[in-house]
C-alpha cells in the first residue's frame, strides 16, 4: 500500500516509470483490485511520454482486448514504438506480430530480425522463438543445430517450450547427438513447469522405459497431469488405462469421465469407446441414444471399428430399428478402409442379398479383402463361396480346399471348416471325401441345440451321396 501511494504521487506528477508501475499493479491485481481500464489509462499516459515498457504493455492490452476493444493494428503500432525504443519485450512482441500476421502483413524475415534483437538482449522467450524458426525453417534454411543452441539458452532460463523442444531434439537426434536420457531430462523439466505436451510425452517415456526406468504408475501420473491440463490425447490415454487396469486400478466410472472430456473435445476414438460404454451401461448409465450419438460421431470421423459396430447395430437391431441398407452403408465405409471384419460382413450381405442386391462376385471380392489380411472367418467364407457359388466362372473347388486345409493345419477341425471342406471336394467331384468330411461335421454338432444346422448338414450329405455338389441360391 505504501508503494502504491508513492507510485500514485509520482504518477500524478507525470513520471512515466511510476505510471508504468501503476499500470502493472492494476493489470496484475497486485495490492489493488485488478482493473484493466485503470491499467490501460496509466500505460497510455506513460506511453505518450515515449516510455518503451509502457508502450509494449499497452500493445498487449490492445492485442488481448483487456480494458479496450481488441485491435491488432493498434497493438502493432505500440509494439513498434517500444521496439524502436530498444525494449526487448516490445521487440519480441513485434516479432510475434510479423510471425502471425496480426496487425501487419506476415513477414518471416522481419519476425526473425526482431526476435534476434530481443534474443541478443537475453530475452528467453525470443531465444525460444528463434529456436522454433530454425527448427521449422521458417524464413531461413532449416537448421536443427542452430535451433538447439537457441533452445538451450531459453531452456536454461526455464522457458518450458524450449525445454520440451530441446528434449525432443535429443530424443530424435536432430542437430545434436541422440541421447534418450538427456532428452527425457529436458522434457521432464518442461513437464514440471506444467507444459501439458511435455507431461504427455513423459507419460510415453515412462510407459516405454525410454530414457527413464519403465514405470507404468509414473506414466499414468504424467498422463493424468496432462489430461487435467486439457491435453486431449492424454485424456483418452488415462481413460484407456482405467479400462485396462494399467498403472492404475480399473475404474470404468473414471474411465467414462475422461472419455467424456476427450469426446467433447472431438477425439474420435474416445467417442467410439464412450459409445460402447453407453451401449453396455458400464461406467455410465445405460443410454442407447447416447451410444448411437457418439458412435455415429466417431464413425463420421473415419474410425473403422465405430463404422463396423454401427453396421452390426443396424444389421441385428441392437439399440436401433433393424435396417440392412444402413448396415451395408456402414460396413462398406469400414471395408473400403481395409477393415477386415467389415469386409467379411459386407461379403455376407452380398451372399444373402440383405441391404444390397445378391451378388456373388461382389461377395467374393469383399471376402478376399478380409482374407488377404488373414481374417479367419473371411477365409472360410471365401472358400465356401468358391466351392458353392451358382455362377460357374466364380467357382474354384481346388482353391477352396487349399484355403480350408491351410486353416486346419493351424487349429482343430471346426464344424464350419469341415462343412466347407466337404463342399470343396464335392465341387471337384471327389464325393467320397465330401461325404467323409460332411459326416465329421455332423458328428460334431449337438443335435439338441443345433437342430436347424443339423437339418441343413444332412441335406448336404444326401446331395453328396447322390453325386451332386452343393449350390447357393441363384436369386
Amino acid at each position: 500500500n505504501l508503494a502504491l501511494y508513492w507510485f500514485q504521487q509520482a504518477a500524478e506528477q507525470d513520471f512515466p516509470q511510476a505510471q508504468y508501475s501503476l499500470g502493472v499493479l492494476y493489470q496484475k491485481g497486485q495490492g489493488v483490485k485488478q482493473d484493466y481500464l485503470e491499467a490501460f489509462a496509466w500505460y497510455k499516459r506513460a506511453a505518450m511520454q515515449h516510455y518503451a515498457p509502457a508502450q509494449s504493455n499497452l500493445g498487449v492490452l490492445y492485442a488481448r482486448g483487456y480494458g479496450v476493444e481488441k485491435n491488432y493494428d493498434e497493438a502493432f503500432h505500440w509494439y513498434k514504438k517500444a521496439a524502436l525504443g530498444n525494449d526487448a519485450i516490445g521487440q519480441f512482441n513485434l516479432g510475434e506480430s510479423y510471425a502471425t500476421g496480426r496487425g501487419v502483413e506476415r513477414d518471416d524475415n522481419k519476425a526473425m530480425m526482431w526476435y534476434g534483437m530481443a534474443a541478443t538482449q537475453g530475452l528467453a522467450d525470443a531465444q525460444a522463438a528463434l529456436g522454433l524458426i530454425y527448427e521449422l525453417g521458417r524464413g531461413v534454411k532449416q537448421d536443427y543445430s542452430i535451433a538447439a543452441s537457441w533452445y538451450r539458452l531459453a531452456a536454461e532460463n526455464n522457458v518450458s517450450m524450449a525445454q520440451y523442444s530441446l528434449g525432443i531434439l535429443y530424443l530424435n537426434g536432430n542437430g545434436i547427438p541422440q541421447d534418450d536420457i538427456a532428452g527425457a531430462s529436458w522434457v521432464s523439466r518442461a513437464a514440471q513447469l506444467g507444459d501439458k505436451t511435455a507431461q504427455y510425452i513423459m507419460g510415453q517415456l515412462y510407459e516405454s522405459g525410454r530414457g527413464v526406468p519403465q514405470d507404468v504408475t509414473l506414466a499414468f501420473n504424467f498422463y493424468l497431469a496432462a489430461a487435467e491440463n486439457n491435453h486431449v490425447e492424454a485424456q483418452y490415454k488415462v481413460a484407456r488405462m482405467y479400462i485396462t487396469n494399467k498403472g492404475v486400478e480399473e475404474n470404468l466410472s473414471k474411465a467414462s469421465y475422461w472419455l467424456i472430456q476427450a469426446a467433447n473435445n472431438q477425439h474420435a476414438y474416445s467417442q467410439y469407446y464412450l459409445g460402447l460404454l453407453y451401449q453396455t451401461g458400464e461406467g455410465v448409465d445405460l443410454n442407447l441414444g447416447e451410444a448411437l450419438k457418439w458412435l455415429v460421431s466417431s464413425a463420421q470421423k473415419g474410425v473403422t471399428p465405430a463404422q463396423h459396430y454401427l453396421g452390426q447395430m443396424y444389421e441385428n437391431g441392437n439399440g436401433v430399428t433393424p435396417d440392412q441398407n444402413e448396415a451395408a452403408i456402414w460396413y462398406r465405409k469400414a471395408a473400403e478402409s481395409g477393415y477386415a471384419p467389415s469386409a467379411d460382413n459386407l461379403g455376407y450381405l452380398y451372399t444373402v442379398g440383405k441391404g444390397v442386391q445378391r451378388d456373388y462376385r461382389m461377395a467374393i471380392k469383399w471376402f478376399s479383402v478380409a482374407a488377404d489380411q488373414g481374417y479367419k472367418d473371411a477365409l472360410n467364407n471365401l472358400a465356401w463361396s468358391l466351392a458353392t457359388a451358382p455362377v460357374k466362372e466364380l467357382r474354384d473347388g481346388k482353391r477352396a480346399i487349399n484355403i480350408v486345409e491351410s486353416l486346419l493345419e493351424k487349429e482343430e477341425s471346426e464344424v464350419g471348416l469341415l462343412d466347407t471342406l466337404a463342399a470343396g471336394y464335392a465341387e471337384i467331384g471327389i464325393f467320397d471325401k465330401a461325404i467323409q468330411y460332411q459326416q465329421q461335421a455332423i458328428n460334431r454338432l449337438e443335435p439338441s441345440k443345433q437342430q436347424d444346422r443339423l437339418r441343413v448338414f444332412e441335406q448336404r450329405l444326401k446331395a453328396y451321396r447322390e453325386g451332386k455338389p452343393w449350390r447357393m441360391p441363384v436369386n
